[in-house]
């Protein structure tokens, strides 16, 4: 049994380019962001918000600077919108910049102009550079995500009776499944970013249910678990789950057990 991990978000983008990146501009993008994500870390999936604080970065997907011996070299992709996308500190400042490959120099060295231009997509310059990022360090940048070989966009799954992150192998080739777990040991996805959310989802359910009149049914115990923000994107990636396949409260009660006593063995 699997569930998918996000790993592309749907963002509404503003239509003008601006200075994102800085202070006057860098919420207009941040909003937007954080909506197509629910508020969630775009690499790990972990909840950004914690009593109504908000702890994240607006990360960028090709680094803004980091070229040393260059005075103030130029980054045209520093304030770029479909450079940016919301991650946890965790992932932003310890993970994703571990080891990083920086792209030949020509490539983020140009002027492009942008302010004085409004866009509805990546531009040429923008989408060689990713590329060529994308080679070297075999990430799945977000949010627009990674296309395979085969021109699918690249899976994880949760492998719930394993409980750990895997590479969905169906029409992907060795090379691509490579390139997915090299992303998933990148983030410790299975170690010290591993989630116990679904754990937590089981017990939620079970007691809703128990706690519940008769007259309740599936549909209302979901509608209820669905208010929750849970500490991470797969709980509620898993409640969809549940929806489209456990058809009644028996049911859902004898799975939720099951799951919480091969969690404890």
């Amino acid at each position: 049994m699997k569930i998918n991990f996000p790993t592309n978000y749907e963002v509404d983008y503003p239509i003008k380019n601006k200075y994102y990146y800085g202070e006057t501009f860098k919420k207009d993008i941040t909003v937007v962001l954080l909506k197509a994500s629910d508020n969630y870390c775009m690499y790990c999936g972990r909840k950004l918000v914690l009593d109504n604080e908000y702890y994240f970065n607006l990360e960028h997907s090709i680094e803004k600077d980091g070229y040393p011996g260059i005075e103030k070299p130029k980054t045209p992709f520093k304030h770029c919108k479909y450079n940016l996308s919301v991650a946890c500190i965790r992932c932003n400042q310890k993970y994703k910049n571990k080891m990083i490959e920086r792209i030949p120099y020509n490539l983020v060295s140009k002027d492009l102009n942008c302010m004085s231009k409004s866009c509805n997509e990546p531009c040429t310059e923008y989408l060689i550079a990713r590329d060529t990022y994308l080679k070297m360090n075999k990430i799945i940048l977000q949010p627009d995500g990674v296309k395979s070989s085969k021109n699918v966009l690249f899976n994880i799954q949760y492998d719930l009776l394993k409980q750990i992150y895997v590479p969905n192998i169906e029409n992907t080739s060795s090379a691509d499944i490579d390139f997915i777990e090299e992303h998933i040991a990148r983030f410790n996805l299975n170690r010290d970013t591993a989630s116990t959310c679904i754990m937590e989802v089981c017990e939620l359910l079970w007691k809703i249910i128990d706690l519940m009149p008769d007259s309740f049914n599936i549909r209302d115990v979901l509608n209820i678990s669905r208010e929750v923000h849970f500490d991470n994107i797969i709980g509620k990636v898993f409640i969809e789950y549940i929806q489209e396949n456990i058809k009644d409260m028996v049911m859902l009660k004898e799975f939720c057990e099951l799951y919480m006593l091969l969690s404890y063995v």
